[in-house]
């Protein structure tokens, strides 16, 4: 059974608003459906273990930043 868990949707469209990327353009480089990041936005959907870890990858943030869990953007060492 996969986990799911909710991120923070201001954090994940700040993220994006930050780089000047629609839905659609992070859609495709991210590998995932253009309504399945809106929902995220909109907190109308949990996100996918593997989709979260998409997620970090693309814009080089912790777990815990788009949880809400913490404001550092990456863990230190």
């Amino acid at each position: 059974m996969e986990e799911h868990v909710r991120v923070s949707g201001e954090r994940l469209k700040a993220l994006r608003i930050e780089r000047n990327l629609t839905l659609e353009v992070l859609a495709e480089m991210a590998g995932l459906g253009v309504s399945t990041l809106s929902q995220y936005e909109n907190g109308e959907r949990e996100v996918k273990t593997v989709n979260l870890l998409k997620i970090m990858k693309f814009f080089d943030v912790s777990a815990d930043y788009l949880l809400g869990v913490s404001d550092m953007r990456k863990c230190t060492k």
